[in-house]
């Protein structure tokens, strides 16, 4: 790797021995921090960044609280921000390489393209070095037979798998007629856990559109991804180990039938499916060695499960948009707000705060349907001031913008796998970072500002009044059908 075009070790020498590190799979020499306690007492008792100490009050269910959900805040953490998916899915690739004891991941999607192959053979190299290797995918959005095989050969191969049922098996859960709410709720949530020292979290799923990996410009989208180090880590990994062991629960305690013979017809059944080609000889473009977006944070992780009706995350939003008193700034692929969040936005604009929203036009959005619903919205929002950008996609037309994150201040960042739509907040197992850092805010601000408004068209109120109340019957039609589905979307 070349290092001539970067600044010598002493203007940046935690970040060059990081990306040292992890070349060499040397992740181990990064070890957290033990944090002190008493640490939260340095934020404030209320206001925007109140949400970092450990007495702040969250509304509780009589499930909650639960130390997995809401564990305190973590300092001494270490985060980049990747502006480049290329540059964030060669760092998970070489770091899967480089992994020494364990590789733990979540994901909503994991597909049987060229990029999830890739994946899948490193990780069964693992299992079969011995590494514990596990995997939590959500359970129903695995029926295409392509993904189908690729699960069922990494079965095969002794990757411990959670979630993942094939199509023939989705009527063997917990009982034969399953309830209509628990098929709609989904494991949202995106980790990645590489020898208990690296974390990755954001939006993205393992599928070539999200690494940017192919040639069909709808295969380009932007997403926001985030490496850490650090205490933090161990918040993400007691949360993918609850899952883990959750879907564990539910599959030792199905009806008893002869799933080796299962298994074995629905491999037959897709044996004619062919594998996608992988080009061994394909690199990533050269990386420059990971500099940091900030160092020695706090971050605090947020998480809520639907299972357990907690609503943390809904929550976080509505604080951080109550307590902003310049900036508000937020990035997220579906937009369908409630009316808290609504209200909470206008008031905003009522103390004067700036409040810019992007999200996806209708050609970029990969759920059109919805799309006429969110327009709806726009109206009051924009009478109030809110300013409003609708992503057009860096070919313009293609690739969908799959990001969720918000920059509150210039001070409180927001990275996780929640959209501002009526599933992440009430319906998903979602997740997020909560990060106390002006070098990240500025990161984050200058990119969305710089690159993402540059692929995107600010909505006019003409428009905005128009998708309020169409004339046209086929608009019309669409936006009645939108507002039907919302409660289930």
């Amino acid at each position: 790797m070349n290092t001539k075009k970067h600044p010598s070790l002493s203007g940046r020498a935690r970040a060059v021995l990081f990306g040292l590190a992890l070349v060499a799979g040397l992740v181990s020499t990064l070890a957290p921090r033990e944090p002190r306690a008493g640490q939260s007492d340095q934020f404030p008792k209320t206001g925007l960044r109140s949400i970092f100490r450990d007495d702040f009050q969250f509304a509780h269910t009589l499930m909650t609280p639960s130390p997995v959900s809401l564990p305190p805040t973590r300092f001494g953490n270490n985060v980049l921000l990747f502006d480049r998916l290329e540059d964030s899915f060669a760092w998970r690739f070489k770091l899967l390489e480089a992994a020494q004891q364990k590789i733990w991941i979540e994901t909503y999607i994991f597909s049987g393209d060229t990029v999830g192959w890739n994946a899948a053979r490193i990780l069964a190299k693992k299992a079969q070095e011995g590494l514990d290797v596990r995997l939590v995918v959500d359970a129903y959005t695995k029926f295409n037979p392509r993904d189908q095989k690729l699960f069922l050969w990494m079965t095969n191969q002794g990757i411990d798998i959670r979630g993942f049922e094939p199509l023939y098996l989705t009527l063997n859960g917990d009982n034969r007629f399953p309830n209509i709410d628990d098929l709609n709720q989904r494991f949202h949530e995106k980790y990645w856990n590489i020898d208990g020292q690296v974390g990755f979290m954001g939006g993205t799923n393992i599928a070539c559109e999200y690494a940017r990996y192919g040639i069909d410009p709808d295969d380009n989208w932007r997403d926001q991804d985030i490496l850490f180090t650090g205490p933090i880590l161990q918040d993400i990994t007691n949360a993918l180990g609850e899952n883990f062991d959750y879907f564990t629960q539910r599959q030792e305690g199905r009806f008893a039938i002869n799933r080796t013979w299962t298994y074995g017809d629905i491999h037959r059944k897709l044996r004619n499916i062919p594998e996608p080609k992988v080009d061994p000889t394909r690199k990533p473009a050269e990386l420059p060695l990971p500099e940091f977006t900030a160092t020695n944070v706090p971050v605090r992780f947020i998480r809520m499960r639907p299972r357990n009706h907690e609503d943390y995350c809904w929550q976080a939003f509505i604080h951080l948009i109550d307590n902003s008193q310049k900036t508000i700034l937020i990035e997220t692929a579906y937009f369908v707000p409630d009316r808290g969040l609504i209200n909470a936005l206008l008031d905003a604009r009522k103390r004067g705060v700036e409040v810019r929203l992007l999200t996806n036009c209708e050609e970029t959005n990969d759920v059109e349907g919805i799309v006429p619903l969110t327009r709806w919205f726009y109206k009051e929002l924009m009478e109030a001031g809110v300013r409003i950008w609708e992503w057009q996609g860096d070919h313009p037309g293609y690739g969908s913008m799959h990001a969720k994150c918000a920059v509150f201040d210039g001070q409180v960042v927001e990275v996780g796998s929640p959209n501002l739509d009526h599933r992440s907040l009430e319906i998903n197992a979602e997740s997020m970072l909560l990060i106390d850092s002006v070098e990240a805010a500025r990161f984050l601000t200058n990119h969305i500002e710089t690159v993402d408004m540059k692929y995107s068209l600010e909505v006019t109120m003409d428009q905005a009044n128009y998708w309020h109340d169409p004339t046209k019957v086929k608009d019309a039609f669409r936006l009645w059908f939108g507002k039907v589905i919302e409660p289930w979307y």
